[in-house]
C-alpha cells in the first residue's frame, strides 16, 4: 500500500510541475499468428488494425496505381474502450456496481 500511495503522491507533484504530463498515455499491443489463428492482446487506447491487400475494383482495373497503399483494405480487430460508446458504459456499470 505504500508503493502505492508514494507513485500516485509521485505522479500528483509531477503533473503540478508539467501539466502536459496528465495528457500523456501509453498502450501495449501484441499480435501472435498461430497458423490460421490470430490473437491480439490490447491494453491502452489504441486500436489494432489490419492491412490487406485488397481485390481491385472495376473503377480501378481501367486505370494504373503506382503506390500499392491505395489497394490497402483495412478492417478494424479490437473494440474500441471509451466512455462515448454505450455498450461499455453499460459494460463497467455492470462489472463495478459500487462505483457508480
Amino acid at each position: 500500500m505504500r508503493t502505492k500511495e508514494a507513485i500516485l503522491g509521485c505522479t500528483d507533484m509531477m503533473v503540478v510541475e508539467k501539466p502536459e504530463l496528465s495528457l500523456m498515455g501509453s498502450c501495449v499491443l501484441v499480435t501472435v499468428m498461430k497458423g490460421q489463428d490470430v490473437y491480439l492482446m490490447n491494453v491502452g487506447d489504441s486500436r489494432v488494425i489490419l492491412g490487406m491487400k485488397g481485390r481491385r475494383d472495376l473503377r480501378s482495373i481501367n486505370k494504373e496505381v503506382d503506390d500499392e497503399l491505395l489497394d490497402l483494405v483495412t478492417l478494424q480487430l479490437t473494440l474500441d474502450r471509451s466512455t462515448c460508446v454505450k455498450e461499455e458504459v453499460v459494460r463497467i456499470r455492470s462489472e463495478h456496481p459500487d462505483n457508480i
